[in-house]
This record gives structure tokens, C-alpha cells and sequence, in this order.
């Protein structure tokens, strides 16, 4: 059984689709608000991870099973929420895992994290991160979630390093930032992307679809693994795309500098490509690219 912790997110409803699309596996949906339209193959714990209790009480009707397959996604992962309230942000990135794993430790078999490309810090397109590379966290993000990584790998399990990721909401009334794009392209209105915010950049699809691949690996022979895509792209390059794919005009995408654009708060690095090799050797990969879908105005 898979037992996915933040499952009503971005990537969890992508990765709910994949395994049911793509396995027989039942799933243990952990989500944080009431929600219906599941599969008959998943049972739903709604549960606030900030809650140590009620954490202690889902991991306890989970105890029962055999071979957990545990997929950590749930995170406070706004950077600049973080920065501003590392205490309570820390609950949730490091804390809600010890608790959930002191909880059901000796019932899991297989535990993967979601962790992220600003564990690294900053870095050059000419030189990307490799696993072995020594993590420079910017943020309190980037340093909240190597503490992470270091208590799943502690507990015999790995750790994901993901890029910035994009797509649709999979979700109807939980839009993504790619479908406010389409909207405002789609009324005409210009939308202002970074040029040097540089990742590993990824579709929601193919990152479900590559951490559903690790996870039915017999072995990993690493505790950390980078998840990103072969192209360093520029949120600018991101817009592009989708106007294009829309039969937008792509004029309607105006780009600027991070050094000219006023919207964060907490230091972000500029540029965090990734290495993939390893991914690629494991799942037997030639390739990793995004692939958005075909977009409609």
C-alpha cells in the first residue's frame, strides 16, 4: 500500500492519478481538508499534520498493514512564509515526520521525501548541483528542508530533490500558477516572468510519473536523488512555452529581472540546476523533459 502524506496538493494529485492509472496498489490518502471524488482504491485520513495527536492517531489505524510505501509531499513551502515564521513552518517540514515516523516505523518499507533544488544554494548553468554536492541553503526553506532530508535518510529512506514544477490544477477550484497564466492570456493581459530564476524545471505529470518509477526500484543506490528535467529554463522560457502552445501571443510575456522585481522577500537563488544522470541511469532514461499539455484559452 501506498500511504501519501499531502495528497491534495499540486503533486499529490498527480501522483494519486499516476499510481491508480499505473498499478493495482491501494493508497492511504493523508490530506488536510474534507474532500470527495476518490477512487474506491484510496482510503482518505483527513488529518493537520500540525497536530501531533491526530498524526499519532492515523499512523496508528496504518499500523495494521504490511510494506508501506510512504511518499512524504506535505511541506509549508512558501519561502517567504517560512522566513517569517520559521518556528511554525518547522513543525510542519521537520517535525509532523519524526512524529509520523516514530509513530509507524517498524510497518514501512519504503519512505521517500520530497525535498527541493534550494537545498543547494546558488548555483551556475554551466556547472549543475550533483547529489554529492555540498548543500548551501539560502533560505530558512532551503535549511528547514535538509533537516528533513537528513532525518528520512537517518530512517533509511530518500530523500527527492525537486525543481520548480508546472502545470494545471489538477483539482477543479485549486488553480496553478500555470492556469492564471492562461487566463490572463486569454483576456489579453501581459504576464511579467523572470528571466535568470533558472531550474531543472519539470511538468506535475512527468515528476509523478518519475517518483511512481523510484518508487517500485527493488534498490536505490543513493539516499538522495535530483528529480529535474535535461533543460535549465527560465521562467521567462516557461512562458513562452505555454503562450506558444496556447496559439497565444507570446509579446503578452514581459520579461524582467529578479534584480528589478519586487515580489519576494527571502533569498532565493537565482540560479539551481540540477543533474539528472543518475536519475536517468536508474530508471533507464535517455531523456528528461517537460511536457505541458496542450493548452486551450
Amino acid at each position: 500500500m501506498y500511504v501519501i502524506i499531502g495528497a491534495n496538493g499540486f503533486l499529490g494529485s498527480y501522483l494519486l492519478r499516476e499510481i491508480l492509472a499505473e498499478t493495482g496498489e491501494e493508497i492511504a490518502a493523508i490530506i488536510r481538508e474534507e474532500r470527495g471524488g476518490f477512487d474506491e482504491r484510496v482510503r482518505p485520513f483527513v488529518c493537520d499534520i500540525r497536530d501531533s495527536g491526530a498524526l499519532r492517531e492515523v499512523a496508528g489505524q496504518l499500523s495494521g498493514a504490511d510494506k508501506l510505501t510512504v511518499i512524504w509531499l506535505a511541506a509549508a513551502c512558501s519561502i517567504d512564509f517560512v522566513e517569517q515564521n520559521p518556528a511554525a513552518a518547522r513543525a510542519v517540514n521537520v517535525g509532523a515526520p519524526q512524529v509520523f515516523l516514530d509513530a509507524l516505523d517498524d510497518k514501512i518499507d519504503r519512505l521517500f521525501f520530497a525535498s527541493t533544488d534550494a537545498v543547494y544554494g546558488e548555483g551556475s548553468p554551466d556547472g549543475p548541483f550533483s547529489e554529492g554536492t555540498l548543500p548551501r541553503p539560502l533560505s530558512e526553506y532551503g535549511r528547514q528542508k535538509l533537516a528533513a532530508e537528513e532525518l528520512i535518510v537517518s530512517r533509511g529512506g530518500c530523500a527527492l530533490r525537486l525543481p520548480y514544477m508546472i502545470g494545471p490544477g489538477a483539482r477543479a477550484g485549486k488553480p496553478h500558477f500555470y492556469d492564471h497564466i492562461l487566463r490572463s492570456l486569454s483576456e489579453g493581459k501581459s504576464v511579467t516572468m523572470l528571466t535568470d530564476s533558472i531550474r531543472s524545471t519539470l511538468d506535475y505529470r512527468g515528476a509523478a510519473r518519475l517518483i511512481r518509477l523510484l518508487a517500485e526500484k527493488d534498490e536505490l543506490p543513493c539516499p538522495v536523488i535530483n528529480i529535474g528535467g535535461d533543460d535549465a529554463l527560465s521562467k521567462y522560457d516557461l512562458g513562452l512555452m505555454i503562450a506558444k502552445a496556447a496559439g497565444a501571443d507570446t509579446s503578452l510575456m514581459v520579461p524582467v529581472s529578479s534584480a528589478d522585481f519586487q515580489g519576494f522577500e527571502a533569498p532565493r537563488a537565482n540560479v539551481a540546476v540540477m543533474d539528472n544522470s543518475l536519475l536517468k541511469k536508474m530508471l533507464g532514461l535517455d531523456f528528461v523533459r517537460i511536457k505541458l499539455p496542450a493548452a486551450r484559452m
